[in-house]
């Protein structure tokens, strides 16, 4: 392989199918989801940081980096189906997210 070959090789961008070792993979299928569906069950509405939704659900698993990676990626297919909306309000401060039944 010549040099030139080998440095686009290194360079090319990972492809987005590909699972990383180490790292979850989040799918529509995570197990996140049922959580937020059981913790929404007694509430109408609920308001607040991807940090505070964790803390409420008493979710150890799952950061709030996750959390919100899921909700971004799939949260709004996944919810809606489940009847769960997801809005996403951004402050100054604070990205909140909005969950309504």
């Amino acid at each position: 392989m010549k040099d030139e070959e080998l440095v686009n090789e290194m360079l090319k961008p990972v492809a987005k199918n590909e699972i990383r070792a180490g790292y979850p993979v989040l799918t529509e299928d995570h197990f996140f989801f049922q959580l937020v569906i059981d913790f929404m069950s007694d509430k109408r509405i609920w308001l607040g940081t991807a940090s505070d939704l964790v803390s409420d659900m008493n979710c150890k698993a799952v950061s709030a980096n996750t959390a919100a990676k899921l909700l971004h990626k799939h949260g709004k297919t996944m919810l809606k189906k489940k009847g769960v909306s997801v809005k996403f309000i951004r402050t100054n401060q604070k990205r909140l997210i909005e969950l309504k039944k």
